[in-house]
Formats: structure tokens, sequence, C-alpha cells
């Protein structure tokens, strides 16, 4: 067995990548090194396209097995492979685990970036003429990859391909019927598109195994509206913000249907919850700016700088007010010890 990592290397060097990940796999739990084995095979798979094998071995790395412990670095440098591909796949709630992941195994030293990097991941995305080109070939790889194929059909959308886009959206039905992110963006694209009929009838066919999606209870109760069915929207909004009670949307239309129903005290709490969002959103950006720009002072200057532990408190509000709360909880955690 202790041939195998050597003979994959072999097989990387011919070029064959499927065959070199294929080799490490039989690396057993075991072995010393399964680790990084596990990581080089995620390697050697999106070498081949194949994003979603690689997924698998990466957080087979970072998952924590305190019999079988991964080396620090080896889960570091697995983490920031599985971001980089969320990032191009657009997946911020499964890069947030990673994140998390990772910081519970990391120094306090590390803490500051991996703060910073969960920010940046709800204010930034990637352009899809950037991510297009490699999504296409993770789907020509691995036809079952319903992530890349469903983040396809989002940015085949955003650059104006609406029937490759519709296309995608019902092969990833077809393939996994039960995700409610396929339901909810499918949705979402007939809906911006003005597409009634077609949302309406996708709607319908929603099954209870997708309802765990707030997206969806918020698309009924527009329906509703629609139909001047106001106590009906109002609970299907309420049933919404159970599921996310910090989506602006959300608030914003239960207002709204509070208001026609007469009950004006409702209404404006829903509204003012919909503004603070809205305002907090408007200043995400600005107060991790300021966040940085203190960061960098203190780094130029090597020593602590008062406007840090300040700047880390008013992100914590900010997180606090959009939900993040274990967010808000570390960046005040930090600000402590600074």
């Amino acid at each position: 067995m202790a041939h195998t990592p050597g003979y994959a290397r072999t097989l990387a060097a011919r070029g064959d990548t499927q065959g070199c990940a294929l080799q490490l796999r039989e690396v057993p739990y075991w072995w010393p090194a399964k680790a990084e084995a596990l990581f080089h095979e995620g390697q050697a798979y999106l070498m081949a396209d194949r994003a979603r094998n690689a997924e698998t071995c990466w957080l087979a790395v970072i998952k924590d097995d305190p019999l079988h412990p991964s080396p620090p670095d080896i889960t570091q440098a697995a983490s920031h492979q599985l971001l980089g591909l969320y990032a191009t796949e657009n997946r911020r709630d499964d890069a947030a685990e990673v994140i998390w992941e990772t910081y519970e195994r990391t120094s306090p030293a590390d803490h500051l970036a991996l703060l910073g990097m969960r920010v940046k991941s709800e204010l930034e995305r990637l352009a899809p003429e950037a991510t297009i080109g490699q999504l296409e070939r993770y789907v020509a790889a691995d036809r079952t990859d319903w992530e890349a194929l469903r983040t396809l059909a989002r940015a085949k959308l955003a650059l104006g391909r609406k029937e490759d886009a519709d296309h995608d959206f019902q092969a990833c039905l077809a393939g996994r019927p039960d995700d409610p992110r396929v339901w909810r963006d499918y949705l979402s694209m007939l809906y911006d598109l003005g597409n009634q009929d077609a949302w309406t009838a996708l709607l319908a066919k929603v099954p209870p195994s997708a309802e765990s999606e707030s997206e969806i209870w918020r698309f009924r109760g527009l329906l509703k509206e629609k139909t001047g069915d106001w106590a009906g929207a109002a609970q299907d909004y309420r049933r919404a913000l159970n599921r996310n009670p910090y989506v602006m949307a959300s608030h914003y239309r239960l207002a709204m249907v509070e208001e026609r129903l007469g009950h004006r005290d409702v209404a404006a709490e829903h509204r003012k919850k919909a503004d603070h969002l809205r305002e907090a959103r408007g200043e995400l950006r600005a107060a991790f700016s300021e966040l940085i720009t203190a960061a960098e002072a203190r780094e130029n200057q090597k020593a602590s700088n008062p406007d840090l532990p300040t700047s880390m408190r008013r992100l914590a509000s900010v997180c606090e007010t959009l939900g993040w709360a274990r967010l808000a909880e570390a960046w005040n955690k930090l600000a402590d010890s600074s």
C-alpha cells in the first residue's frame, strides 16, 4: 500500500488526473498520510473538472475526527480549496460552514482573517463572465453535479441565455427534485422574467420537501396577493419569516398586506424591521471598510490600535441586525481580546 501515493504521482505526471485520484482513493483511512492523500485526491479530481468529487475529498479533510486528525496545514489548504470552489459556485452558506469549521480549529491569530472572509463572502460575487467557462467544464465532466449545474443556470440567465438557463433548471429539478434551492432559483427566474403562467404552474408543483426555503412562502404570498387573498398572503409571509426572519422583502410585503387588513400597528412593526434590514445592508460595506483600514493601521504601526476594537464592535452590531448572530458574537469576542 505504501507505493500507492508514488504511483499516483506517476499517473499525474502522465496527465491521467482521474487515474491519479482513483489511485489515491485506495489509501486506507488508517494510513498516517490519509489526510494528505485526500487533499491531493481532491486536487486531481478538480484538475479533471470533477468538482463534486473534489469537494467530497476536501470536506473529509476538514471534518473534525479526533481519532484521525488532519494536520493543520493540510486542513487549511483544503479549506482554501473549498472556499475557492464555493466562490465559483456562489455557495455562501456552504462557504460559511467551512469558515466556521476552520475557525474552531485555528489559533486566535488567524481569527481576524477568517471573520473577514466570512463578511467578504456576503459582499463579493464573482461575475458570471468569470465563472461560466469553469462551470461548463464541471457540468461537462459530471452531468450529476447539480450544484455546478444550478449555478451554471444562474450564470446563463445573467448573461441573457434564458432558454439554456430554463433547460438547466429543469434538469436540476429532474435530478434533485427535493432541493429547495433549485425551486427557489427557478421560481425567481420565471418571476423576474414576468412569465406569470409558468411561474404559477411551477409554484403549484413545489413538494413539501422543499418548503423549508423561505422564498417559496414569499412567492406563495405574492400569488395570493394577486388574487386579493390578503389574509392568506399574510399567513404565507409569516411562514416565510418563520423560516428566515431576516428577509427584508418578506417584512415589506407583510407590512403592505397587514395595512390592507387594517392592522396598522403590526404593519408599522414589519415596515420598521424592513427599514432596519435595508439600512444594515447599506452599512455593512462601510463598516467592513472601516475595519480593514483599522487593521492595516495596526499592522503598519506594529502596535495596538484603539480604532480596531471600535470598528469590530460596529461591524458586530451590523451583523447582529442582519441575523448573523455567531458572526456578531465572534467579532465582539475578538474586540474584547484586542
